[in-house]
């Protein structure tokens, strides 16, 4: 702090200390630091003798640094430790203190930086090297320590600390001195000796220092006085030896000398200061606006007192438009008298400071953020360093914005009377005086209303705006608070700067909201004691106003009072009402209006040219009597609801129209018009002809509701096509399954029979698409999705197909070159894509004709490509092969059968993947291309060993000891489907009780003990729902459903009765044996 006092004295740039310079001078010189000042452009002011010496070794001339800055001499301290503790000193406005290793002298230096008042910096420094080398050869190795000892100019002892029996620090023996202990001390002969052998009153905080450094073994830097020895030093102190020796090592200088030169240099700081605070003192009972700016850039300026307020910007804070980022003011802007603002480098104290020259007569606008202006009449000189050059300015600014305001005034009345006087119509006084005032006062609006009788109710008749809505029409001042109203018929100005900060506050605020008004005048306008008009000016924003903004506002209402009331005579309300029935006349819709009781008065044109009633023919006998029969009881209702109520009436009903002897569909409507105190005065209505609006809604929701019933028709036709095509198959396919597994039959019947299989499941195939497009055309497929290999499902679907392949005698070739095979997917639906896909090339594909599949990653997605040497898709026809029941083009050709359902389901199936299927043919007989296109999981997870896609071969063989104890009770109708089942499961060790209906399924589920229930859902006595949901409920059974019906309605259905597995006919007996295993073993 000291140090920062004595930079401050001596800086060029601070107040003189004449007399004390020499003082000063030879206090640096006598100090054994090296001393150097910046001024606040970081060049050099004052360089001493010590720190001569330390850069003679390093830069040929040390004295040619005066004048230069610090980083054009020392380029190498950018970027370093050096540069950011001297910003953040001068910053900051603290004293720093560090070390640091300056590379292109490869030495170190300790250094403490103290920032001047008025810009610059003083700063001290010490070459400590030799310390360094010193503590770090002390730490490595106990005989360059040796050496080192005796050759450092500081003074370094070993301490041998002496504890009482409570382990307490009371005394320390000096194990060793070097040559210059006895020169920072004074002590003579100390080796062996305590200190308090050789100076009785030494001070006890010495020991607890050196104690703690003992005990906790960690070395410490500090300042500290010894008032019996009458020195000051600074001591580094650090452990050495074992811990049980108790020793401290202490490396210190003595800084007396140094500490009295900155105290005396402390007192002539504060002497300085004292003038300075005289001058201050005087700058701020001035009642001038006084800035001052010490640097070229003006990038900080300091305001006395009276500026400081009129600027609001905190006393000591920075009003520099210059100002680095984020300290430049924003509540305040600077315009010219053209509007246009002035940019910050064009301001006077930034000219005078960059040109050197004085601004004179300057008179400047400033904008505050609340709407406040104030006019400036500015002088501003520029400040000179020693050597004649520009390093800042001071200004004194005067407010005239008072001076300003009258003259403006004047200048306004007088243009004000010029455009009034030659006008003889009222609105357009109105308009120009809105006008003129509003653009005078810069405000967002300005309007005038007269006042009713009631002395609340206004009618705004004109408003000038800019950038906010015309408010044109009536209200109350109650609407805007009770206060405003008192004020009104006081005779008083309401003035609000802010309505949200206003006291007394308004009973709410909505009103001025929704008017888009936070600051306004409202002067009142009084004639023959009684309030009749009034003015008002809005802002948007808050704004300070003057008494001069209110006196005017109250001169122009005035005006505007007596011109209106010359204009007043003109209307009429028989005129008006004139106007209003021809405007109603051109309507397309029927209006009408009626008393307050609801007898209707009066019907436009519109009416009598629809009904053909006589001219003038109103009352409630005239529409009564055209409305349709039924709808009269329920209009006569609601509008006498209406009436009574006050509600706003609305309702549909028919009128009858002579010319076509038909009812038309009409919408009524209508409002109630009320006074001031609420009360209907009179109801006006509309009726608009809907008539066509009416038929075509009824004509959607009939098409609708066929849509409807077409749709669920088709899902029943396809929900009974399927169960009634899936049953017989069932039968068929367990017996030939099993005949397949017989050994005893030749091979060529087993391969007969596996060809029988094929096609049965073939035809079950062709039934899931059936049911697979109507699940896609509804949005209910749903994927169970799990990882997969792409690989393997091929593999899995071109074993369907190779038997068929092979019978047309066509090559198949594969280059599965993928390596991204991983997918998440449902398995058995990307099988059923590559089975079609590969289906459709085998049966595209003329005898003795090739197909070729191959797969290779793309990003991150995988591509499977099916190529065939087929009969080729026509141009035209590629982009309609992926609807339903289209195939390629080939209409009325039944020589390949299918339904033309594959591709459409395939696309769809791979759509909900996220991927994408293309097909690619060069016409006619030219082959086809198929690419599908799948996001790979980028993982490539391999599938547990337990875990096994919908289309591997996972039949669980199950346990025949196991099953030999099962017993099942089989509920089946289709006597075959009942025999050929039960059969089976019989051999596989079940005990099988049948039934073929209800009732029997019910007695035998009574009577005996039973494990499991396999059921069909269509029974002639019910549903299997029905049955599950019963023996579940009785016995606790679980069950496997077993039906034709496969949608997914039917699903859910029979898991929410108790069934754990749904089968779709027809059921391969391998299936049914697993599930059965699966439920035993749960």
């Amino acid at each position: 702090m000291e140090a920062s006092h004595l930079t401050a004295s001596i800086s060029p740039h601070s107040f003189s200390v004449g007399e004390h310079e020499d003082h000063v001078t030879r206090i640096l010189e006598s100090i054994t630091d090296g001393f150097y000042g910046f001024d606040p452009q970081w060049r050099f002011t004052f360089v001493n003798e010590a720190a001569k010496r330390i850069l003679s070794a390093y830069i040929e001339s040390p004295d040619a640094l005066l004048g230069h800055s610090y980083w054009e001499m020392f380029p190498s301290a950018h970027g370093t430790i050096i540069e950011t503790e001297f910003l953040r000193a001068v910053r900051e406005g603290v004293s720093v203190e560090f070390e640091v290793f300056y590379t292109p002298w490869e030495r170190w230096f300790s250094v403490r930086g103290f920032p001047i008042r008025g810009g610059g910096l003083s700063v001290y420094f010490r070459d400590v090297t030799e310390d360094k080398a010193v503590a770090a050869a002390l730490q490595a190795s106990e005989e360059r320590y040796r050496s080192l000892f005796a050759s450092i100019n500081d003074g370094f002892c070993v301490l041998e600390m002496i504890w009482n029996e409570d382990g307490r620090a009371v005394d320390y023996r000096f194990v060793e001195t070097n040559l210059a202990f006895e020169k920072h001390t004074g002590l003579k002969d100390a080796h062996g000796k305590t200190i308090k052998e050789m100076n009785p009153l030494h001070e006890e905080h010495w020991f607890q220092i050196y104690g703690r450094v003992a005990k906790e073994r960690e070395p410490v830097n500090f300042t500290e006085g010894s008032e019996s020895l009458g020195r000051w030093f600074e001591v580094y102190a650090f452990p050495i030896g074992c811990p049980e020796q108790s020793q401290v090592a202490v490396k210190f200088t003595d800084i007396t000398e140094r500490l009295v030169a900155e105290r005396e240099m402390t007192r002539l700081s504060q002497e300085s200061r004292a003038r300075l605070a005289e001058l201050e003192t005087l700058l701020e009972v001035l009642p001038v606006g006084i800035a001052i700016a010490n640097d070229p850039q003006c990038s900080h300026i300091r305001l006395n007192a009276a500026f400081s307020k009129l600027l609001e910007v905190p006393h000591g804070g920075n009003a520099s438009k210059t100002a680095p980022e984020g300290q430049i003011p924003q509540h305040f802007r600077v315009f010219n008298d053209d509007g246009v603002e002035v940019p910050a480098e064009q301001l006077p104290m930034q000219l005078a400071a960059r040109d050197g020259k004085e601004i004179r007569d300057c008179e400047l606008n400033l904008v505050f953020s609340d709407g406040r202006k104030v006019r400036l009449l500015e002088y501003v000189s520029p400040l000179f360093n020693e050597r004649g050059e520009s390093c800042g300015s001071v200004g004194a600014f005067l407010d005239i914005t008072e001076r300003r305001h009258a003259e403006q005034r004047q200048k306004f009345l007088v243009s004000l009377d010029d455009a009034v006087r030659p006008l003889s119509n009222a609105e357009d006084i109105v308009a120009i005086s809105a006008r003129l005032l509003g653009q005078h006062l810069r405000v967002d609006r300005c309007a005038y209303a007269d006042i009713e009788a009631d002395e609340d109710t206004m009618n705004i008749l004109g408003d000038y705006t800019c950038g906010v809505g015309s408010i044109i029409g009536r209200y109350t001042f109650t609407q805007f608070g009770s206060h405003v109203l008192a004020l009104m018929r006081a005779n008083e100005a309401y003035v609000v700067e802010d309505i949200f900060t206003h006291e007394p506050a308004p009973e709410g605020t909505q009103s001025y909201e929704n008017g888009q008004i936070r600051a306004v005048i409202c002067v009142p306008l009084h004639k023959d004691g009684k309030l009749v008009a009034s003015m008002a000016v809005h802002m948007n924003g808050p704004r300070r106003w003057t008494a001069e903004e209110v006196s005017l506002t109250q001169h122009v209402a005035n005006r505007c009072w007596e011109a209106l009331e010359r204009a007043r005579v003109t209307r009429d309300l028989k005129e008006s009402e004139s106007r209003f029935r021809q405007i109603a006349d051109l309507m397309p819709q029927v209006v009408w209006m009626a008393r307050p009781d609801g007898h209707v008065e009066y019907f436009n044109q519109r009416w009598y040219d629809f009904t053909g009633r006589p001219q003038r023919e109103a009352g409630d006998a005239g529409w009564l009597s055209v409305l349709h029969p039924e709808d009269a009881p329920r209009c006569s209702e609601v509008w006498y609801h209406s009436v009574r109520t006050g509600a706003p009436y609305e309702i549909r009903y028919r009128w009858y129209e002579p010319a076509t002897q038909n009812y038309r569909w009409f919408l009524g409507r209508a409002v109630a018009l009320r006074d001031e105190r609420g009360e209907i005065v009179r109801w006006y209505g509309t009726s608009t002809d809907i008539h066509d609006v009416v038929k075509a809604e009824e004509a959607a929701r009939q098409a609708r509701a066929e849509a409807e019933r077409a749709s669920r028709a088709k899902d029943e036709f396809l929900a009974a096509l399927s169960h009634e095509l899936r049953t017989p198959l069932t039968p068929v396919l367990m017996a030939v399954e099993d005949l397949c597994e017989d050994p005893a039959l030749p091979g060529t019947v087993r391969e007969t029979l596996r060809m029988m299989q094929r096609n049965v499941s073939l035809e079950a195939r062709l039934i899931d698409d059936l049911l697979d497009l109507t699940r896609i055309t509804h949005g209910k497929m749903v994927l169970r999705l799990q990882e997969g290999d792409a690989h393997a499902l091929l593999g899995h679907a071109l074993e369907i197909a190779r038997d068929e392949a092979q019978a047309k005698g066509l090559v198949i070739t594969l280059a599965l070159d993928a390596t991204l095979t991983q997918i998440r997917c449902d398995a058995a639906r990307i099988q059923q894509v590559f089975w079609n896909l590969l289906k459709n090339a085998v049966k595209f594909t003329p005898t003795k004709g090739s197909i070729a599949i191959r797969s290779y990653d793309e990003e991150d997605s995988l591509v499977l490509e099916i190529v065939d040497s087929g009969i080729g898709i026509p141009a035209d026809k590629l982009e309609r092969i992926f609807r339903p029941f289209e195939q390629a083009g080939l209409t009325n050709d039944h020589r390949f059968g299918g339904m033309g359902l594959g591709l459409s389901i395939s696309k769809a199936i791979v759509d909900m993947h996220e991927g994408s299927i293309v097909a690619e043919s060069e016409g006619a007989d030219q082959g086809a291309l198929f690419r599908v296109r799948l996001p790979a999981t980028r993982g490539n997870e391999i599938p547990s060993p337990g875990d096994e896609s919908e289309g591997g071969d996972s039949t669980a063989k199950p346990d025949p000891t196991s099953a030999s104890s099962l017993r099942l009770l089989i509920v089946e109708d289709h006597e075959p489907t009942l025999a050929v089942l039960s059969r089976l499961l019989k051999r596989a060790g079940y005990q099988v009780i049948s039934a073929t209906c209800i009732a029997q399924a019910e007695v035998l589920a009574a009577n005996q003990k039973l494990d499991f229930v396999v059921s069909d859902i269509g029974l002639p006595d019910g549903t299997g729902i029905e049955l599950m949901r019963s023996l579940k409920a009785q016995y606790g059974l679980r069950g496997i459903a077993l039906t034709g019906y496969g949608m997914e309605e039917d699903q859910r259905q029979a898991y929410d009765a108790g069934f754990v597995a749904h089968l779709t006919k027809p059921v391969e007996f391998a299936q049914l044996r697993r599930l059965l295993a699966e439920m035993a073993a749960v």
